[in-house]
């Protein structure tokens, strides 16, 4: 069994995104041999990024039946690998997963969109790559169940984020470059 972060409507694994914008990525679930009932699962991000960053709202597909739907901020080190916060679901319960509404709806061996996660960057994130991963350390480790109540833990999944600058900060960054030649310029003249 697997869990796969990506770009919303694609399998690409990777994104760039401006400070102060919102985008959203899909969690698919693979899995065989058994009939799946729900899954939980947290993520979590690197310290840097935990502050400027917030899941809004989830969307639910084949489990439909949310943990702890609604927003999320990157608060907890609960369940975290060494340099992350993970999101502020609590250990047992309130994570982005989902279970089946009835024993008549669990999911069949396959591989399955399960959530489309929507997030918000500050407008003062930090430029530079992160990683978005799932987690899976105690209390918080993400994981499958099957119809016979049986968990089965998923390996950790990355989206690696690339934040870049707003247009605004770069065209600022570039005046002020543009200025500071144009300085240089003009005393280089004078001598």
């Amino acid at each position: 069994q697997t869990i796969a972060l990506s770009t919303t409507g694609t399998s690409i694994t990777s994104g760039s995104f401006a400070s102060g914008s919102v985008f959203s990525l899909d969690a698919t679930i693979t899995f065989s041999g058994y009939t799946g009932d729900g899954l939980s699962y947290w993520l979590q991000v690197p310290t840097a990024l935990a502050p400027y960053i917030t899941i809004t709202s989830e969307q639910y597909f084949t489990f439909t039946d949310p943990n702890n739907p609604g927003a999320k901020t990157f608060t907890s080190s609960s369940g975290a690998s060494s340099g992350f916060l993970s999101d502020n679901g609590a250990s047992d319960s309130g994570d982005l997963g989902a279970t089946a509404l009835t024993a008549a709806s669990d999911v069949s061996a396959g591989s399955y969109l399960v959530t489309t996660l929507n997030f918000s960057l500050s407008p003062s994130a930090p430029a530079g790559s992160y990683s978005i991963r799932t987690t899976t350390v105690s209390p918080k480790i993400s994981v499958i169940n099957d119809s016979s109540f049986t968990t089965h833990a998923l390996p950790l999944s990355t989206y690696t984020l690339t934040v870049v600058p707003e247009p605004s900060t770069i065209a600022s960054v570039l005046g002020g470059a543009g200025i500071l030649l144009a300085t240089g310029l003009a005393r280089r003249r004078k001598v």
